[in-house]
């Protein structure tokens, strides 16, 4: 056995005011890894009995890698691909499906080598190890690089080639180590067991030398800087015995420090902007602060307070089934298994309680028989807020409280973000309610510079508003942007009785007749929200909102009312109300795409108005509701009065007032738009510049001064 992993100590985790602490551990002087030959008895156990459709999957992958084909269906594949390539005698490692050489870096971060080992300890079956073995290998002999070609590769980013990027790289190495400690004791590896492990250190001082070479501008703006360090870190812990450990560790955790200050926002949202990247980075951050922690050599302070920013906004902006909004390039997965991980590590409380109940199928290999004790003692304890923004991200979340089946809507109203993983998503809204997604980001299908790709990333296929049938960016291509828009104005208030989020940017400011887009946000909690879309220009255009729903949603359209309500049998529904001047409605066919490479066929509807100058407003009441007769409205203009009781003008305020419940309640909301002025309407008299007035039969006035 390679001499870095020749023993693997014993760790203790104890319960201490609901968060884990870490007893001395007894210590060989070697290193451990997450998990050991110690560990298989109860992890194999523990996995087909908690977690058996994983444990399947897993099997499954492994089967097929046993014989040369590969699928890609892990929950965090930066890219999954379910549909099987299969390789009839040698792999052709810089093989290209489909023109997506995205393909190729999954075949290369190797991930069926941790399947292999995975399904040989739970299985038994010596086919998995004779596979890790022969796929190891197989892509030693045919992918080694020399330190020149290492080297030579700086003017192109340290991209030697297909096989050799650093974060592909850093994940393979990892993705051998998972498997490695699961067939170190297989038959087949103790066969070939001196001239094997001559083979992986010599690995690792070659993936090592690498990814501390190859360290650049890019990356310490990037996941990749993660990514690699981690990589780095593991290799430089695991192999003490190579000249360079120390060195690659210290750079490592040096590195990590750097990019923390220069990747994070200061709302703990990586700066990305990409749900599925910031849990990439989380991901490969809290495999170095584990592993650190597992060999008695806890990282620094700071990336303790990196985490857990993390893990804030994480459970901000997440949906109430658990699943990471798809902004940006980002696919439709649950964050659970992250949750159980953070609560593990640093003692969340709130972490617990919206995790799993019990550990997830991961969570059992990196924490064990003992992390399962912990996370059984530890107390759970839901957040404080429900509805919160992170700024300067300018992601607002307003939701009714953090079960499945309560109220949730996402607006984007931050900037671009500083890669080409954003897309032109400002002003953008999600909508989740009764269990069920109703209003979706379309997801991002593809990285390969395609229709598909063209497609997915503009604004036209957001929740947002356009302009002449244009984008709010010019799309390039796959990873640049013309003159990114830019938000303006964003606001954001939350309070027990509503929330209130407003932003709008300056994407149209370019057109010769230019204009300003705006849209307003407020949720009468547990009710609906009222979402106000102004456009101001003094020429003459053509102004649409547009809505993407859900795929396999029925819709039922009005278009006299302009009013659409889903058709789901079983639980509940969403009705969308429009009304403003010249509004008509359209419905139009789109695609959606929950994960890389998959996409499915739904409908969108676009409101659209043609008007001139200098107003023009849209108001949409989008309300979730379980019987059709309770949630019907209607949407009626009223009059505003200023302090000298003149009635206001357009340009200066807007009024509306939503009847509901049979004619038993009324909101009555008005709009300044000349800032904080004193309006006088329904008979009552408010100042401010957003102002709300809930009245309802038989009982007293509500009023609010929103803004």
């Amino acid at each position: 056995m390679a001499a870095g992993l020749l023993f693997f100590c014993q760790y203790q985790l104890v319960q201490g005011d609901g968060f884990m602490e870490k007893q001395e551990r007894s210590w060989s002087g070697k290193p451990q890894f997450f998990w050991s030959p110690g560990d298989r008895a109860f992890i194999v156990k523990a996995c087909l009995e908690l977690c058996p459709e994983e444990s399947g999957r897993v099997i499954r992958r492994a089967a097929l890698a046993e014989e040369g084909t590969f699928i890609y269906n892990s929950r965090w594949d930066m890219e999954p691909c379910q549909d099987p390539v299969s390789f009839q005698g040698s792999i052709e490692w810089d093989y290209i499906r489909e023109g997506d050489a995205e393909w190729t870096y999954m075949l290369n971060r190797m991930s069926y080598m941790r399947d292999l080992g995975q399904a040989y300890w739970l299985t038994g079956e010596e086919r998995f190890a004779k596979a890790y073995v022969r796929l190891l290998k197989d892509w030693c002999a045919n992918n080694s690089i020399s330190r020149d070609e290492m080297a030579d590769s700086v003017h192109r980013g340290y991209h030697v080639n297909s096989r050799w990027r650093r974060i592909d790289a850093s994940i393979r190495f990892g993705n051998w180590l998972k498997g490695y400690v699961c067939v170190a004791n297989s038959a087949a590896w103790l066969a070939e067991r001196a001239e094997l492990e001559k083979l992986l250190i010599e690995q690792a001082e070659l993936h090592g030398e690498f990814l501390h070479m190859a360290y650049t501008a890019f990356d310490v703006q990037s996941n990749w800087g993660f990514i690699s360090a981690n990589g780095l870190y593991q290799i430089a812990l695991m192999y003490p015995e190579l000249e360079k450990a120390a060195e690659w560790k210290k750079d490592a955790l040096d590195r990590m420090e750097e990019m923390a200050d220069a990747q994070f926002l200061a709302d703990g949202f990586h700066g990305e902007q990409s749900p599925q990247y910031h849990h990439e980075v989380l991901h490969h951050l809290l495999e170095t602060v584990w592993l650190g922690e597992r060999n008695s050599e806890p990282p620094r302070e700071r990336l303790y307070a990196v985490l857990h920013a993390m893990f804030d906004a994480s459970l901000a902006i997440a949906k109430p089934n658990r699943r990471q909004p798809m902004l940006s390039d980002s696919d439709d997965v649950d964050v659970r298994d992250k949750w159980c991980q953070g609560a593990l590590l640093l003692g969340r409380q709130d972490l617990r309680a919206l995790a799993y109940s019990s550990l997830d199928f991961d969570s059992l290999w990196y924490f064990g028989a003992q992390g399962v004790a912990a996370y059984d003692r530890l107390a759970w304890k839901l957040p404080a807020y429900t509805s919160a923004a992170l700024q300067p991200a300018g992601l607002m979340v307003m939701r009714s409280g953090w079960g499945g089946h309560d109220d949730y809507l996402l607006m984007d109203g931050g900037h671009l973000a500083m890669s080409g993983h954003g897309h032109d998503d400002l002003l953008h809204v999600e909508l989740h309610a009764r269990g069920r997604d109703f209003l979706i980001d379309t997801g991002r299908y593809t990285y390969k510079e395609s229709d598909e790709r063209r497609y997915f990333k503009p604004s036209l296929q957001h929740n947002t508003l356009s302009v002449d049938g244009l984008p709010a960016t010019e799309y390039i291509d796959t990873w640049t942007w013309g003159k990114p828009a830019l938000p303006v104005n964003a606001f954001f208030k939350a309070s027990e009785r509503y929330d209130y989020a407003e932003a709008g940017h300056d994407g149209y400011w370019r057109l010769s007749e230019p204009v300003a887009v705006y849209r307003q946000v407020l949720y009468i909690k547990r009710e609906y929200w009222i979402m106000v879309d102004t456009f101001r220009s003094n020429g003459k255009h053509t102004y649409g909102v547009h809505f993407h729903f859900a795929e396999d949603t029925p819709l039922q359209v009005d278009h006299k009312r302009n009013r659409v309500v889903t058709n789901h049998k079983n639980g509940g529904n969403l009705l969308l109300q429009a009304t403003g001047a010249g509004v008509r409605l359209r419905q139009e066919d789109c695609w959606i795409a929950r994960h890389y490479n998959e996409k499915a066929a739904s409908a969108k509807i676009v409101l659209e108005t043609e008007e001139e100058g200098p107003y023009t407003t849209v108001v949409t009441v989008l309300r979730p509701f379980n019987r059709l007769k309770e949630a019907e409205l209607e949407i009626v203009p009223i009059d505003i009065r200023g302090k000298s009781e003149q009635a206001l003008s357009e340009e200066q305020a807007l009024g509306f007032e939503i009847r509901s419940g049979g004619g038993m309640t009324s909101d009555y909301v008005v709009i300044s738009r000349q800032g904080p002025q004193s309006c006088r309407f329904a008979e009552v008299q408010l100042t401010g510049e957003v102002l709300w007035l809930r009245r309802q039969q038989g009982q007293e006035d509500q009023a609010y001064i929103v803004k």
